[in-house]
């Protein structure tokens, strides 16, 4: 009798045949280029990618105040205001 805490080797006749299974065909797309998203998304950020990356979305969320994007990323507005100054992005606020 075989005891259900003990393992035991495989079975190969309980095995499904390989070759006698069905083949099956997959249709690949052409690829096609990859939108921003989709690239950031296949390449590991740096942490300077990551953090402007949540700088410029917390300022689009809060319409380019600098001052409730700041409170949203748990940050000063003297940190968000020279860290929009490091990464060039003072160009794409309105004045």
């Amino acid at each position: 009798a075989a005891d259900a805490n003990v393992a035991t080797p495989y079975d190969k006749s309980s095995a499904p045949d390989l070759e006698e299974q069905e083949a099956v065909e997959v249709e690949m797309e052409e690829p096609t280029s990859l939108s921003r998203a989709e690239t950031l998304a296949t390449k590991p950020m740096t942490k300077r990618e990551r953090e402007r990356e949540a700088i410029v979305e917390a300022l689009k969320r809060n319409a380019g105040n600098k001052r409730k994007a700041a409170v949203e990323l748990g940050i000063s507005e003297r940190t968000i205001h020279r860290k929009i100054i490091e990464y060039g992005l003072a160009d794409n606020l309105k004045a």
